[in-house]
């Protein structure tokens, strides 16, 4: 009969390493289970380390374990975007969501890339779960796409071909009269939008269209038929094109920049949101746990897409 297999030794550094590896286990509170997850080996086999009676390679487990933690702590470490804010953007939002609810609707809130549509239609839909509906159209959104989301917000057990499904959709928005909000509608095709339109008049909802000026301009450029049906619903129409220095003002302050620092980067993001975040947060890469300066907020924006290309 073979002997039992002796554990494989460690060195004195691996087992600092394995000392280092439980000791911010236990102080994370994180599991067995969940570092399992992390380096495809089992819970057992990672206790078996900790008890230094593991018989496998020892060597090739602690280095995936010492390399989890350098992750944990460059994330730890990385810069974090602020919180949302409630810029003039997201107060313009809020208003039109609230009159296409309240007045069962068609709106669209139009604007460029980054100005923060997107993150004051999320807060929205946190704020009222119960009466709003959010839907992010992916590219090439059909109008069985468009029922299966609405189904699934709905609770509605979609069966059945299509317009089976769409008049057991229609019923379920009739009875509740949530709000619609359909984020970067520019992906979704001429009959999706059409089908939306006709849920929309046959339910009596609130639905509220996100997406850039092109969508608009396609919907003008066939201003006859179904297109120029929806067109002449659109009320409200509100254009959000940039952020107020107020607002700048508010993203910045969660940075610890001086004032020539804020001008520069109230300069260079072009009165973009997304821009001026992505902007301070490099800044504050660049600036190491220093006050964030001039030369940093440069730095940082040279380092970014153009705002114009």
């Amino acid at each position: 009969m073979a002997a039992p297999k002796a554990p494989t030794p460690m060195t004195k550094e691996q087992t600092a390493t394995v000392n280092d590896f439980t000791a911010w286990r236990e102080a994370n509170s994180i599991s067995l289970a969940e570092v399992a997850r992390k380096i495809d080996y089992s819970p057992g086999v990672i206790s078996e380390v900790e008890r230094r009676v593991y018989c496998g390679r020892t060597g090739h487990v602690v280095s995936l374990l010492k390399g989890l933690m350098d992750r944990w702590a460059a994330e730890q470490r990385a810069i974090k975007p602020p919180p949302f804010v409630a810029t003039s953007v997201a107060r313009t939002a809020y208003s039109v969501f609230a009159t296409c609810f309240i007045g069962g609707r068609i709106g669209f809130l139009c604007g460029r890339s980054g100005t923060g549509r997107t993150m004051a239609a999320v807060a929205y839909r946190e704020a009222h779960e119960d009466d709003c509906i959010l839907i992010t159209c992916a590219p090439n959104f059909t109008p069985a796409d468009m029922l299966r989301h609405l189904g699934d917000a709905l609770d509605v057990k979609l069966e059945g071909p299509h317009n089976v499904r769409y008049v057991a959709v229609a019923a379920a928005l009739e009875d509740r009269k949530p709000l619609v909000l359909v984020d970067e509608v520019d992906f979704a095709n001429r009959d999706t939008v059409q089908t939306l339109r006709h849920l929309r008049d046959r339910s009596g909802c609130g639905v509220c269209l996100i997406g850039t000026p092109a969508f608009l301009e396609n919907l003008r450029r066939r201003p006859k038929g179904t297109d120029g049906q929806l067109l002449g619903r659109l009320a409200p129409c509100v254009a959000v094109e940039k952020i107020l220095e107020d607002d700048i003002d508010q993203l910045a302050s969660f940075f610890d920049l001086d004032s020539d620092a804020l001008v520069m980067a109230a300069t260079l993001c072009g009165s973009n949101a997304r821009r001026l975040v992505n902007g301070l947060v490099v800044a504050a890469e660049l600036a190491q746990g220093e006050p964030i300066t001039a030369k940093h907020v440069k730095a940082a924006f040279a380092s970014l897409m153009p705002d114009r290309i």
